[in-house]
């Protein structure tokens, strides 16, 4: 018998994108003069890089099961939203006909068209080897290498010393270090301050991240976020504590399960949605209500995937029925 999912794991996959997909339209108004935007982008950007991180660790937590059908299905979405997210601006007018453009709408995962999905789908066919090597590792060596990984790759950039990866962390190997932080945890356990501080520790790493790029935003009159990227060990220390506060939260509704299946869609189709609207959202970055007017984007991003559930539907569902029992 198939295990209840677990919806307050299931709110953390939606909020993660959600996460993900707020800091993008908010990044619009990175050049604003107005301080309550700017106030709510330092915010944005606070919590919202936190999103690939907790998405990244709860599949790990779970463990990615690889088989062809998911595959498939996972390609079938990409694709799907990559070609008809590109016909649509090439049609409006916001992007031009390409032979390169054509490729990357052909080959979405194989050319980076959207880095996130491109990694993902590279750590889902490695999560065998993946997670064969967290299964063996005795506990004390499986803890160095996250200590020596998380040393370089976050500890290192968060000094401002150098980028060993030089993409900001939103590349393969930090999304594999969240990975496998999210095996040891579900394989050996909590921390104990993790465990049971959990709220604090990712109240104080927000506060800390806040703290830094606010004051250097008020310093040099610009607007930083320096301390609020992908490898920068408080982000990853907030997404630790967000990911423990909210796995503590046992209960059990369908209607969060149905929208976390909105999760990936909603990452994908965002940046049309932002191109498709960028005129009406970007005219008001100096005032309070661009904020009203990105969540309207994110609002359009949502009802966009709707939209494409009821025309293709069928043929997702039938991919998605091709993966179960297939592992």
């Amino acid at each position: 018998m198939q295990k209840p999912r677990q919806s307050n794991y299931e709110l953390l996959r939606l909020a993660a994108i959600v996460l993900i997909v707020a800091m993008h339209t908010w990044g619009y108004a990175f050049t604003t003069t107005d301080t309550v935007t700017q106030g709510i982008l330092l915010l944005v950007n606070a919590v919202g890089n936190t999103g690939v991180t907790l998405f990244v660790l709860l599949s790990g937590w779970f463990g990615i099961r690889f088989s062809t059908g998911k595959l498939l299905r996972l390609v079938f979405v990409v694709l799907t939203y990559s070609v008809l997210t590109y016909g649509l601006q090439t049609g409006l007018g916001t992007e031009s006909l390409t032979a390169a453009g054509i490729r990357k709408a052909l080959l979405p995962l194989l050319s980076g068209k959207y880095w996130f999905m491109t990694c993902y789908a590279t750590l889902f066919c490695l999560s065998p080897w993946l997670n064969r090597a967290a299964d063996n590792l005795p506990k004390r060596d499986f803890g160095l290498l996250l200590a020596v990984a998380a040393f370089f790759f976050l500890a290192v950039p968060t000094l401002q010393l150098a980028d060993p990866t030089h993409d900001g962390g939103k590349g393969f190997v930090n999304m594999t270090l969240a990975y496998m932080a999210g095996r040891y945890l579900h394989r050996h356990g909590w921390p104990h301050l993790l465990d049971r501080h959990g709220m604090a520790i990712a109240s104080g790493a927000v506060a800390a991240i806040l703290l830094l790029n606010g004051g250097i935003t008020a310093v040099t009159g610009h607007l930083c976020n320096t301390f609020a990227r992908d490898n920068n060990l408080l982000v990853f220390t907030a997404a630790l504590g967000i990911f423990r506060l909210i796995g503590r939260w046992h209960f059990s509704a369908e209607s969060v399960n149905y929208l976390a299946g909105f999760a990936f869609p909603l990452y994908l189709t965002n940046s049309t949605v932002i191109a498709l609207f960028s005129p009406w959202l970007t005219a008001d970055i100096h005032h309070p209500a661009f904020s009203l007017r990105a969540a309207a984007v994110m609002a359009a991003a949502f009802f966009a995937e709707v939209l494409r559930r009821l025309l293709l539907g069928r043929a997702e569902a039938w991919l998605l029925t091709a993966g179960r029992d297939r592992h």
